[in-house]
């Protein structure tokens, strides 16, 4: 089953003006979502009441235990109140930023070839 399904697409990497999330399904919680970063801070900006889990050899080092209604609440309420026109220039964090427009640049690389992929 895919991480987290939103309109029929999976999603499992999440990018905010305040940081990354890694979100995948709970193993043992059905009703939870395990949303994952490198680092605690982007966790906390989205989710500030969140008990936030440091995991050092994992691919993610921070972790935290989610509910599902709780994780869509959180990005409905995110999207709905969207205010900027230009994501890149939204980011405040110079390391985020700087590596948000490496993703970009990559993603923009596959976008000029997306017709190969078909």
């Amino acid at each position: 089953m895919p991480p987290f399904v939103c309109g029929g697409v999976a999603v499992m990497w999440v990018f905010t003006s305040t940081g990354m999330l890694s979100v995948v399904a709970h193993r043992d919680l059905k009703g939870s979502l395990l949303v994952r970063a490198r680092s605690p801070f982007h966790i906390r900006e989205m989710f500030p009441y969140a008990a936030v889990d440091e995991t050092p050899n994992a691919d993610y080092p921070f972790r935290a235990v989610i509910e599902r209604e709780t994780y869509a609440n959180v990005m409905l309420d995110y999207s709905l109140n969207i205010d900027y026109d230009n994501f890149k220039n939204s980011i405040e964090e110079n390391n985020f930023h700087d590596h948000c427009v490496q993703v970009w640049a990559i993603m923009m690389r596959y976008g000029l070839n997306w017709g190969s992929f078909e």
